[in-house]
Parts: C-alpha cells; structure tokens; sequence
C-alpha cells in the first residue's frame, strides 16, 4: 500500500508516492514532513491538494486508511481556509 500526496510547490503541483509504514497513514505523513519530502520551507500543510491511498496487487483495500486519509484532506481544506 502507497500514499498517493499531490502539493503545490513554488506555484507547480507536485506528486510524491511514498509507501504506508506498518504504523499507518498519519505516521506516513508525518514523516513525509518530518524528513523534507517537501523540501521548501514555502510549502504548508494546506499545500496539499490530494491524498490517496494506492492498493497493490492482491492487497484488500482499508476503509480505516481511506477514511484516515479523508479525513487529513479535510483538515488540510479547512485550514487553507482559515
């Protein structure tokens, strides 16, 4: 399973795949921040424009990562809005 993240960077969108840890889809983004995936000091979390969830071969889909990742979408919307 692979986080899907599409952001805006310098005015460009941009897409990262990166794959889920075991311990899931926050801890994911988090190192997606944490270790400078973004690398732009200009980009914010309300940036991100897209999250989804990619499903290998053979591999069930979550409904607990897809609502986790809907969720932080709507997190992120809220907060550009603000």
């Amino acid at each position: 399973m692979n986080l899907s993240i599409k952001y805006i960077e310098n005015n460009k969108i941009k897409k990262e795949i990166i794959p889920l840890g075991k311990q899931g889809i926050l801890y994911t983004i988090d190192n997606f921040f944490k270790y400078g995936i973004i690398n732009n000091n200009k980009t914010k979390v309300s940036d991100i424009k897209n999250l989804d969830i990619i499903y290998e071969k053979n591999e069930f889909p979550s409904q607990t990562s897809e609502r986790v990742a809907s969720i932080i979408l709507k997190v992120f919307k809220t907060i550009k809005n603000i």
